[in-house]
């Protein structure tokens, strides 16, 4: 098990972005809207806290942030895409801690479409296997450096599904892989099970 970081209020956004076909897309994320050019800011470096890790299963890490049955720390407070010039979209979701979010200044449209918007994500965390590397870096408010608050980014590309080609099975391997002659190794069981999950526990981010 490899300790990812602590979520405290210190972490004051969780941002999962993906990179993903434009085709893959989920049609519920908007667009990022275009906003004025940001302010110059410092050159501060952020903390690599998870390196680019194969084959992540990301739902138990939603679980934790955003439980279901509620009672979590964080709300998404914003979700879009945007389309890269290689063809691929960001999809991001940013979390914020619930003592900071400002449902004020939330967007009405963005509001009544969260649930929609978290069952995408979900489908994205369960569906799917990710390379993923994450960051503890600064979080800037208004252009200035917030010393003790920061921000854990974890960016997810190179897609492995976890579904049957008809989408409603789980794909199923062998547990002990494959000897030097390429048979498969042990019994079956669902790709999530052997697959490396991010998950929180105790109130910590780990790799397990």
């Amino acid at each position: 098990m490899t300790k990812v970081a602590v979520l405290d209020r210190s972490v004051r956004l969780i941002v999962i972005q993906f990179l993903i076909r434009a085709n893959l897309a989920p049609v519920i994320i908007p667009l990022r809207r275009i906003k004025p050019k940001p302010p110059v800011l410092p050159d501060v470096s952020g903390r690599e806290v998870l390196p680019s890790t194969k084959d992540v299963y990301l739902l138990n890490l939603l679980d934790g942030v955003r439980p279901i049955n509620g009672g979590g720390d964080y709300e998404l407070v914003d979700a879009w895409k945007e389309l890269r010039t290689d063809g691929r979209f960001a999809v991001r979701y940013v979390f914020c801690r619930n003592e900071f979010v400002r449902m004020g200044e939330l967007n009405p449209d963005f509001v009544s479409k969260r649930d929609e918007l978290i069952d995408s994500l979900s489908n994205l965390a369960d569906e799917n296997l990710w390379t993923t590397q994450a960051h503890l870096n600064p979080y800037f408010d208004n252009g200035e450096l917030r010393v003790i608050d920061k921000v854990l980014m974890f960016g997810s590309t190179s897609r492995k599904t976890t579904m049957d080609s008809a989408g409603f099975r789980r794909l199923k391997v062998h547990r002990d892989g494959k000897d030097s002659l390429g048979q498969g190794v042990g019994p079956k069981v669902s790709i999530t099970d052997i697959a490396p999950k991010l998950q929180v526990i105790d109130g910590t981010v780990v790799l397990a």
